[in-house]
């Protein structure tokens, strides 16, 4: 029984021909050969070999593209946990910020309390 198939070859692109449907590496299959129809004309052939250059381009451009996306999406991901850290260590600067300040108004207190208390026992 004959499959059908169609050429992925640049002499005969797009072409549809019948071949064996056992394949030929189980040296069972026949060796029968079949073109489904005539030669494409010459500006035919032009025009599907054109087709298939634009299409190998865009999937190559394509697959750029997506690579490129991809680096993108790490990068976000990266950026995300970095500016996550970054808020966390706002929030604990903040903390040790107002800690120090109740510390140095404490100082402050006990050094005036320290000078008055001189002032009145001297």
């Amino acid at each position: 029984m004959a499959k059908r198939y169609v050429s992925g070859i640049l002499k005969n692109p797009g072409r549809r021909f019948y071949t064996c449907a056992t394949p030929k590496e189980e040296h069972s299959g026949c060796h029968f050969f079949e073109w489904f129809e005539e030669d494409f004309c010459p500006r035919a052939l032009d025009v599907i070999t054109h087709l298939n250059h634009r299409r190998i381009y865009l999937e190559k451009k394509l697959k750029l593209v997506e690579e490129e996306l991809a680096e993108h999406v790490v990068k976000k991901k990266a950026l995300k946990l970095e500016k996550h850290e970054l808020i966390e260590e706002k929030v604990k600067l903040e903390r040790d910020k107002n800690r120090v300040g109740k510390q140095l108004k404490l100082c402050v207190f006990v050094v005036v309390l320290f000078v008055a208390l001189m002032i009145i026992f001297k």
